[in-house]
């Protein structure tokens, strides 16, 4: 049985809870390097979630982009709080933003801002440094067909890449869409120039825009508009041709699970398409995050159409939201909301996490059979330290920070990092042999499925403490022990002592 079969059979409530992950609810700016929960933001904008887990937002008011690393710890990557234009080419903690509204992140790691009140989007590479990559600075609209840094812009709002590396912008005042491709080379792929809605069914470069807030693109490489001031969202296919998917272009709420084209949004401001191709919508004067899903079905996921800020822990449809605006998915389509007045960033759980720990957890391993602890032996922090069953203790080399790691045929994936070392659990060498021994080494990223673990519960999730087995992803076998010595951790089969592949979750 996989964990995702496993984790249904559990019989839990299977409306995805909402929490916040990072703001008091108090305008402000301070908590950087503590967590997240506990810091202060000042009208939170756009997010965006790299491979490793790790979100970046931009910290509209504070003209700062900060961000939460897997322990839940936030700092500021980029601005020094006051807005202006200075710091190309040096450290983005140096370099002055002006208004930065959203942020994307590359395969790469890169993260591009659309700094907005200086017309520029800008880039951020793993090292640091800041630099420009579209716009001159001055308000405007020319420069397509040629570089997109001798370009004008006029007030870049959103921003996208896919998996090639090309950038999408949506310009509000110029009412377009454009991209910027490796070459560096910028052009216009949708809207006319002229605000208003037509266009329909032709090609998106002759349609027209009214307003472009945000833009997202599919794993397709199709691209959505959240084309604001005709309270539509929009679609762009391969072949360049544009359609409208959600609104009928006046605005209010209406249509709720019936067809997306039929229902009505009020200022959709944000959008985001999962892995499974369902579009998630902010619709911002409505205080609701709304789903199209791939038979064109709309509904509300998020919020109560009531401002406010309530039902933390809660269904999140029971949840409120106030003027909610940019929208992130993880690997596992855990869902990222910029709550912007209620200055805080919301996250709605994956279904996929039913009865499954949520990323981020820290937890201590007990085996069911011997009750001994998974723990790095000696303490040791190196790449290679083997990973044995000790007596328990309340230090950092027994805790193991569960971090998704990606899907495989449904199933959610970890990494199983530990706490003291930072470094990940993996198969010793990616055997795929039974008697393997398990070890700690510095995660090698999405192509490292030795490094990578399925957790299949065992029993009902409802149990406490839950108990689950521990599956390599790259040899299928089980983390065991086979016998109450401190003794090193293998994988194997199902065979034998059921306990002795079995491993209770203890949070810490």
């Amino acid at each position: 049985m996989s964990n995702a079969q496993a984790a249904t059979t559990g019989g839990e409530d299977s409306a995805p809870p909402i929490s916040t992950v990072a703001g008091t609810g108090v305008a402000g700016f301070k908590g950087d390097n503590d967590p997240a929960v506990a810091a202060q933001l000042n009208r939170p904008y756009g997010i965006a979630v790299d491979s490793t887990g790790t979100l970046y937002f931009s910290d509209h008011s504070n003209h700062r982009v900060r961000k939460i690393t897997t322990d839940g710890k936030i700092s500021t990557v980029a601005g020094i709080g006051s807005a202006g234009y200075r710091g190309d080419n040096g450290p983005a903690l140096s370099a002055q933003l002006n208004g930065p509204r959203e942020v994307a992140v590359d395969s790469a790691g890169a993260v591009y801002i659309t700094d907005a009140g200086n017309h520029r989007i800008r880039k951020i590479t793993a090292d640091g440094t800041i630099s420009t990559v579209a716009g001159t600075g001055t308000a405007g609209f020319s420069g397509d067909g040629g570089l997109a840094t001798a370009a004008r812009l006029n007030l870049p709002l959103g921003v996208a890449v896919d998996s090639t590396g090309v950038l999408y912008i949506a310009e509000y005042n110029n009412h377009r869409v454009r991209k910027i491709t490796a070459d560096g080379t910028i052009s216009t792929v949708a809207g006319n120039g002229t605000a208003g809605s037509k266009g329909d069914g032709g090609p998106a470069a002759s349609a027209q825009l009214n307003r472009p807030f945000a833009v997202a693109v599919d794993g397709a490489g199709d691209f959505y508009i959240a084309d604001a001031h005709n309270h539509r969202v929009r679609k762009v296919v391969a072949d360049g041709t544009i359609s409208t998917v959600a609104g009928t272009g006046t605005a209010g709420f209406s249509g709720d699970d019936g067809p997306a084209a039929s229902a009505q949004l009020n200022l959709p401001l944000g959008v985001v398409v999962d892995s499974a191709g369902t579009l998630y919508i902010a619709d911002h004067a409505n205080h609701r995050v709304r789903k199209v899903t791939a038979d064109g079905t709309i509904s509300t996921v998020a919020g109560t159409g009531t401002a406010g800020f309530g039902g933390d822990d809660g269904p999140a449809a029971s949840a409120q939201l106030n003027k909610p605006l940019g929208l992130a998915v993880d690997c596992v389509d855990t869902l990222y909301v910029a709550d912007y007045d209620n200055h805080r960033i919301r996250k709605i759980a994956s279904a996929k996490l039913a009865g499954l720990p949520d990323s981020g957890t820290v937890v201590s391993w007990a085996n069911v059979r011997s009750r001994l602890r998974m723990a790095v032996l000696r303490e040791s922090t190196k790449d290679g330290a083997e990973v044995h069953q000790a007596l328990a203790t309340p230090r950092a080399h027994q805790r193991w920070r569960l971090v998704v790691a990606g899907q495989d045929n449904g199933d959610v994936l970890y990494r199983i990092e530990n706490v003291r070392s930072g470094k990940v659990l993996e198969v010793v060498g990616a055997q795929e042999l039974h008697g393997a021994v398990v070890a700690q080494r510095a995660y090698e990223g999405g192509d490292a499925h030795h490094q990578q673990w399925r957790l299949i519960p065992v029993g009902s999730v409802t149990g406490t403490p839950r108990v689950y087995e521990i599956a390599n992803r790259n040899s299928g076998l089980l983390l065991r022990v086979d016998t109450n010595a401190r003794t090193a951790i293998q994988q194997h089969g199902a065979e034998g002592d059921h306990r002795e592949r079995q491993w209770q979750l203890l949070p810490v």
